[in-house]
């Protein structure tokens, strides 16, 4: 669940564990309200720069993601 994105970076909870400095790639859809005409999602990707343990009963816990610079926004029709 994404729960806060800049243009520098992300912070959403995984349910799987990852360390500092992890490469991760995302896939976020965007809002139908700023494209009603087609779906479109951004493709990024990043390095994890801060790690946060949500809950010891659960294995969810939260990351922070600093993106590279490339990215790609994929259409679909």
């Amino acid at each position: 669940m994404l729960e806060n994105i800049s243009s520098t970076g992300a912070y959403f909870c995984l349910d799987s564990e990852v360390t500092v400095g992890s490469k991760l790639n995302l896939i976020i859809e965007i809002p139908n309200e700023l494209s009603p005409d087609k779906k479109i999602k951004l493709q990024l990707g990043g390095f994890t720069v801060r790690l946060e343990k949500l809950s010891r009963k659960e294995k969810k816990q939260g990351v922070a993601l600093r993106f590279s610079k490339k990215f790609k926004f994929i259409t679909e029709d």
